[in-house]
């Protein structure tokens, strides 16, 4: 239940906060307007300081909800953690090493990390239920690992974790795996998934987490979840990019569910209800076994607009109602684009995290130093499979590419070999490759035209003139006739009629 009276001390503390977050405020005003003057982006020192400040921006509001909320004081419990994090961090960073009392924590060949056990091991298990040793255990990986399934799509639309991974990959779910019918005596055939073929390959996830100097010494206890947030929210961002993006996002990183050579089916200009249902069937038509997983995906812009697109002509309904399509859930992930739709069965793919999760901390080393922040270090081994690629299909809009210009007929007129021109206006939308032009017929030796392709900008836009010339060498009647033919992949060609007469 809320305060109705804060005391002196919580307006004190609220008045701290608030003068501080005015501060961090007005350096983001400073930077945005230093960098809009300049007209440039932010270079990584200014984008380092802006995700710390970002950080202790987010710390300082919680605190001020929890004092207005008349929760500001934290359990003895969390309190404790805080502060054996915050020490063992500090000693760390100090170059002391960590305490005796979490011994059990230490790195066998990584100095100066701290090891982030599971919280099944028997070793963590021992040191909580001894009195005679440090009963918190600052951090385990479930407090990573389960916010951070909270945090992802992966959660929502079916995949599951796992996590402690020390040996092979045990598949908890491998859907729509039949059995044969044989002969009394006859050798079966292998099933549809064939597990022994697949093999996880861990990848090093790694980040750093900057958090200033201020921010530490007057967190009161905060600095695990300041340090929690930020790993979750990392971790989050990485995973969801490696699920969802229909090309892998680097060669080392785990292929998402999407990543294919081309997208199962091609939309021009917008989805239909029918376009939505086709890629369903795509899917279907595999062999795969649907479950309750079976789901859309697409960013916010793309929900929108299935949201405002009818289903038909009269019946009023949209393609996606109540945050269904065609009776199956859609769920929002930027990273898969804009322009795009996925669908797939998503007990069909797996997240793990092998052995432990390694956390250090740097504080010391000059470039750090010089920005007065402190960075703590993540390394992780994750990787993610797709027991069955054919689970999984995405649509693509990809809308036609055309050209226009402001006249298809150019008439001029000259003397013997001399030169006369006219200019064009030529324009282009959606294009994925250049204009070439081209003239062709009995009369082309007496034109020219320039340029002879037309470049187009990174969004397939063109905006140019061109200019056209004749220079008849002789009289000819009824006079000189070619074709000047525009041309680029996918769109439709424009032929532009030629027409000389000499004089």
């Amino acid at each position: 239940m809320p305060k109705t009276r804060l005391s002196a001390a919580d307006r004190k503390q609220m008045r701290s906060n608030a003068n501080r977050i005015t501060e961090i405020r007005a350096r983001f005003t400073e930077l945005a307007d230093l960098i809009a003057v300049e007209k440039r982006a932010l270079t990584a020192d200014e984008i380092a300081e802006q995700q710390a400040l970002t950080a202790e921006l987010q710390t300082l509001n919680l605190r001020n909800s929890s004092i207005e909320a008349g929760d500001w004081s934290p359990t003895p419990e969390q309190l404790d953690r805080g502060q054996a994090f915050e020490q063992i961090m500090r000693s760390v960073g100090q170059g002391t090493g960590i305490p005796d009392r979490y011994s059990h924590l230490r790195s066998a060949d990584r100095a100066g990390m701290m090891i982030i056990p599971n919280s099944e091991d028997a070793v963590l298990r021992s040191v909580q239920d001894t009195t005679t040793i440090e009963p918190i255990v600052p951090l385990t990986i479930a407090d990573i690992i389960q916010p951070l399934e909270k945090g992802l799509i992966l959660d929502k639309v079916g995949c599951k974790m796992q996590y402690g991974i020390t040996g092979a990959w045990n598949f908890p779910v491998v859907a729509g795996v039949e059995a044969s019918i044989e002969d009394e005596n006859a050798e079966t055939g292998d099933t549809t998934i064939d597990i022994s073929s697949l093999a996880p390959s861990p990848k090093r996830f790694s980040l750093a987490i900057p958090v200033s100097n201020r921010a530490l010494t007057q967190n009161n206890g905060m600095l695990l979840e300041i340090v929690r947030t930020q790993i979750v929210a990392g971790l989050a961002r990485t995973l969801n990019r490696c699920m969802f993006s229909p090309a892998q996002i680097t060669s080392k990183a785990p292929v998402g569910c999407f990543v294919r050579t081309a997208p199962t089916k091609v939309v021009k200009d917008a989805f239909s209800f029918k376009d939505v249902v086709k890629l369903k069937a795509a899917v279907m038509s595999t062999g795969v076994q649907f479950d309750q997983t079976a789901a859309y995906v697409c960013s916010a812009t793309t929900y929108g607009d299935l949201e405002c697109t009818p289903r038909d002509a009269g019946s009023g309904r949209m393609v996606l109602e109540n945050g269904m399509v065609n009776g199956y859930p859609v769920f929002v992930t930027e990273f898969i684009g804009d322009g795009k739709l996925g669908f797939g069965v998503f007990s069909y793919e797996l997240v793990g995290s092998f052995s432990a999760m390694a956390l250090g901390v740097d504080n010391s080393s000059a470039a750090v130093m010089r920005k007065n922040l402190t960075y703590f270090v993540l390394n992780a081994d994750m990787d993610m499979l797709t027991l069955r690629p054919e689970a999984f299909g995405y649509a693509e809009i990809k809308a036609t590419p055309a050209i226009g210009v402001n006249d298809t007929q150019v008439d001029l007129a000259a003397g013997a070999n001399e030169t006369v021109t006219q200019t064009i206006s030529v324009s282009g939308i959606n294009l994925t490759a250049d204009i070439a032009l081209a003239i062709d017929g009995a009369g082309k030796d007496m034109f020219t035209v320039a340029p002879a392709t037309i470049a187009k900008d990174a969004n397939g836009a063109v905006s140019a003139r061109v200019t056209i010339a004749y220079t008849p060498t002789a009289v000819a009647k009824p006079g000189h006739i070619a074709t000047l033919t525009l041309s680029s992949t996918g769109a439709t060609s424009v032929v532009i009629g030629l027409k000389g007469a000499c004089q």
